[in-house]
């Protein structure tokens, strides 16, 4: 899934836990957004929702 992520243009950064069934994602706003990271995530077979937008801003 890590692969799949780093692969959408606008992600700069994944880091996937299979274990904790978390992804942590770093991106470009204005490149890519967060459903199409789902949709991305999805089509690989595995399922992802959002739980929580964070900003580094803050």
């Amino acid at each position: 899934m890590r692969q799949e992520l780093t692969g959408i243009e606008g992600v700069v950064e994944a880091e996937v836990s299979y274990d904790a069934k978390l992804a942590q994602v770093r991106y470009v706003a204005d490149q890519v957004t967060p459903e199409q990271m789902v949709e991305a995530i999805v089509a690989t077979g595995f399922g992802a929702s959002l739980i929580e937008a964070n900003s580094d801003d803050e």
